[in-house]
């Protein structure tokens, strides 16, 4: 069973510019769904706006290469403006630019 509650108030934190916060919660849901997209998209936005660039570009990548078949494009494409974003945020290094939605 996937700790949904604890990626999902991670994203909240997030949201709410709580990075710090947000942090070992996204992690322990990652931990506990690596093949989850939405785990993934959490990890990517703290690890982003807590200057991890490695972290905030791999997990977009591994969400969007795991994305199941049956979510809609729009969701797909979603992910992957988050992605690009991180990108030019991390290669900027004026990290962090990215959207907080997505």
């Amino acid at each position: 069973m996937w700790p949904c509650p604890l990626w999902e108030l991670a994203w909240l934190r997030a949201q709410e510019g709580k990075y710090a916060e947000a942090e070992p919660l996204a992690k322990v849901g990652r931990r506990f769904a690596p093949e989850n997209p939405h785990a993934l998209e959490t990890s990517a936005l703290v690890a982003f706006h807590q200057g991890h660039c490695r972290e905030a570009v791999a997990d977009p990548q591994q969400a969007v290469a795991k994305f199941p078949k049956e979510w809609p494009e729009e969701e797909r494409a979603r992910f992957k403006r988050a992605l690009e974003a991180y990108q030019r945020g991390c290669s900027s290094k004026a990290a962090p630019a990215a959207p907080l939605n997505g």
